[in-house]
């Protein structure tokens, strides 16, 4: 299995480390340390299913992650997103199961720019007037939802 996250800080990250915690408290052991990479290969074990991330400054300052739960996998149901980054037009594909679609859309401030829906597919057609940047998605579809970031280039 593979473990991603992405920076949201305009520093500079100089190195990566991913910690795992049985209990999501006080006890955190470490996994890896990656140089300046967003991604670690990670078989999770049953009892480490509380993970953080910490990035270390060129200085040696530590930024740590928000705790996040990794639940079991329940099933091959997932939405297909592509192509991420987008510029004209994106597709959400329900995978692993059929039926209706609902794919909702906002800017960074929380406003919805999309509501669509389909069966199994939807492709939108991105709006010219709309501009650059990271836009959240929430797609419901196949008896799951998923969310995610859509990254709009011009």
């Amino acid at each position: 299995a593979a473990l991603s996250w992405e920076a949201f800080s305009p520093l500079s990250i100089e190195k990566y480390r991913l910690y795992a915690s049985s209990d999501g408290g006080t006890t955190w052991q470490l996994i890896t340390e990656t140089m300046a990479s967003r991604h670690a290969e990670h078989v999770p074990s049953p009892d480490k299913r509380w993970y953080r991330v910490e990035g270390i400054l060129p200085d040696g300052a530590r930024l740590q992650s928000n705790v996040a739960e990794l639940l079991p996998y329940e099933g091959a149901v997932s939405i297909r997103v592509q192509p991420n980054p987008a510029s004209e037009w994106v597709s959400f594909a329900l995978s692993g199961a059929e039926g209706s679609l609902t794919v909702e859309i906002w800017d960074a401030i929380g406003r919805r720019v999309a509501l669509l829906s389909g069966e199994s597919q939807v492709l939108w057609r991105i709006p010219a007037e709309l501009p650059a940047g990271v836009y959240l998605w929430r797609a419901e579809g196949g008896g799951v939802q998923h969310t995610g970031r859509l990254h709009i280039q011009r």
